[in-house]
């Protein structure tokens, strides 16, 4: 038994100097647990994912029809007012020309202007929106439906109308060998830049739409200047002709007057010249 007391000894210390050396290493040593997730995440993402699964899931299907649903209501609010800035800016133009040039005629050349600038507008806008991508092979969209004096220049409503054609193109709608809906198939999995490049050149076309209604109006108010000229000048002459004819009597009134008063002042220097 004495024999092992020194090898107990020994161990003790050497147990202790392993142990301490061992909790020094592992002190600094990053310990990774195991984390196992126990929800799933719904956030989309186009990396590895189909959009036919999103397509048959019933709650992400309503979940897109919600989020159409309000996007249309903000842009119907959107037009609402701007229908309600253009009425306000035509009144004031009314306003002006019928102050220049008469109420009557003010109100038909704004009436005639307003006419012109709607119907150049909605047909520039037409033609800008067919050239994207050959829209104007699709037969089945009612154009004059889509745009109207209400959102001819109005960018939002631009951008909607061609995102509705491009679900028309993705529900079988639209035929899908045309070059709008090719494009559009052809952007499979990168549907956001296609729908930017489609938004790009909607903006571009609203902007010239509201350039070529402002042509329009102008040049339909232009139109107008002669035949405005010649009854400004109508007017005028009616208006001199008037304060002649008024000055004239008014000439007339004096002379008369004048005499008469002549006439008084002799008859009564001849009845003083009587009673003296």
């Amino acid at each position: 038994m004495k024999l092992h007391y020194p090898k107990i000894l020994f161990f003790i210390p050497l147990n202790i100097l392993i142990t301490s050396s061992s909790y020094e290493y592992n002190k600094n040593k990053p310990y990774i647990k195991p984390h196992t997730p126990t929800t799933t995440s719904r956030v989309l993402s186009e990396c590895g994912i189909q959009t036919s699964i999103y397509d048959n899931d019933p709650e992400m299907r309503s979940v897109k029809e919600n989020f159409n649903r309000h996007t249309s209501e903000r842009f119907e609010e959107y037009d609402e007012r701007m229908n309600d800035k253009r009425r306000k800016r035509c009144g004031v133009y009314c306003w002006v020309w019928s102050v220049v040039y008469g109420m009557p005629h003010g109100k038909i050349m704004c009436r005639c202007a307003t006419k012109a600038a709607t119907k150049a507008g909605i047909a520039k806008a037409i033609e800008g929106l067919g050239d994207i991508f050959g829209l104007e092979e699709l037969t089945a969209i009612d154009w004059p439906k889509m745009i109207h004096a209400g959102n001819y220049s109005d960018k939002m409503s631009l951008i909607d109308i061609m995102n509705t054609i491009n679900i028309m193109c993705g529900d079988g709608q639209a035929p899908g060998e045309s070059l709008f809906c090719t494009a559009s198939s052809g952007y499979t999995g990168r549907d956001a830049v296609f729908t930017t490049a489609i938004s790009k050149k909607a903006v571009g076309v609203a902007v010239d739409a509201g350039e070529a209604a402002r042509f329009a109006e102008a040049k339909e108010a232009a139109s107008f200047l002669p035949k405005t000229i010649m009854l400004s000048n109508n007017i005028v002459a009616s208006i001199v002709a008037i304060v002649v004819i008024v000055l004239v009597m008014f000439i007339i009134y004096l002379i008369l007057r004048y005499r008469r008063k002549k006439k008084m002042k002799k008859k009564q220097q001849y009845t003083k010249l009587l009673k003296e």
